[in-house]
């Protein structure tokens, strides 16, 4: 759900954008390291997430996808949101370790797309990382007119997709706990990520 469409949100970021009020400090002494087993992986949050099961048609067929998501009350945290989110493909259709590295880019790049279309984000940024062997994008989004930001980390291991992803006031969006959630990320099978 975008911030737009809850106006009691949407509303008050704007006027604490406008005053420039502080949010309180994050202490991540404080967060859970959530395990998700069905995703085969483990990342921290400020407190346990709520689970969000969809499904989506594509070219490739019906995808199943999951987010565990949490939103702290506004004005209690530098970030407004923090999710994850796991999309698996086709073996067959969509594999890091099989298709070639343009193929990797022109699937990382369409998904780019995706995120801006569904979020009303507009692409400020992109940079090539990676997890590992696995490739990976890091990405930097304009989210409602100025008001706040998304940095996400995208990697595909093998057929699984995994969008990380952080919602910001602007005036907030370089804080310890966006980069502490995004580095708390760590794949449970190949925890080295070395030997896929």
């Amino acid at each position: 759900m975008c911030i737009r469409d809850r106006p009691e949100v949407a509303g008050k970021l704007e006027d604490w954008a406008l005053r420039k009020i502080q949010f309180r400090n994050s202490d991540t002494d404080l967060w859970v390291t959530s395990i998700i087993q069905e995703g085969n992986f483990q990342i921290m949050f400020p407190s346990a997430p709520e689970k969000i099961t969809e499904s989506s048609e594509s070219a490739m067929g019906t995808i199943e996808h999951y987010t565990y998501r949490v939103e702290p009350e506004v004005g209690t945290d530098d970030n407004l949101a923090y999710a994850v989110t796991c999309m698996t493909y086709p073996p067959a259709m969509i594999n890091s370790r099989v298709i070639s590295n343009e193929q990797v880019d022109q699937f990382l790049k369409y998904t780019i797309e995706g995120l801006e279309k569904r979020s009303g984000s507009k692409l400020i940024s992109e940079k090539t990382i990676a997890y590992g062997l696995f490739p990976g994008k890091e990405i930097r989004m304009d989210y409602e007119n100025g008001l706040a930001e998304i940095k996400c980390r995208l990697y595909l291991v093998k057929n699984t997709l995994y969008a990380l992803k952080v919602t910001s006031a602007t005036q907030k969006r370089e804080n310890k706990a966006r980069d502490f959630f995004l580095n708390s990320f760590k794949l449970l099978e190949y925890a080295d990520a070395g030997k896929p």
